[in-house]
């Protein structure tokens, strides 16, 4: 696995202290990406997801990925995984 930096900018959708928001993710790898690669993102403690599962079904519009990622949440590791985002490269699809 390699990991890498990347530049990343997150938008929640309201500004107001203490209310339910849906946060807007603008990520731009350092570098390519490997075949069959993964993103993780790491979340603080003061964030919370009180229903993962729904949360992963709303994870979506995804932009500039050769194919369809989907989100893996981990409430207990405080992660989001982006998977199956990179499975092809100039076309040639991935095993």
């Amino acid at each position: 696995m390699t990991f890498g930096s990347m530049r990343a900018v997150v938008t929640p959708q309201t500004l107001i202290a203490f209310e339910n928001t849906v946060y807007n993710f603008a990520i731009t790898p350092d570098h390519p990406v490997d075949l069959n690669g993964i993103i993780v993102i790491n979340y603080p403690k003061n964030i919370t997801i009180p229903d993962p599962s729904f949360s992963q079904s709303q994870c979506r519009n995804f932009i500039g990925f050769p194919t369809t990622p989907t989100c893996v949440i981990n409430s207990e590791f405080r992660t989001i995984t982006i998977n199956n985002g990179f499975r092809t490269v100039n076309g040639i699809v991935a095993g």
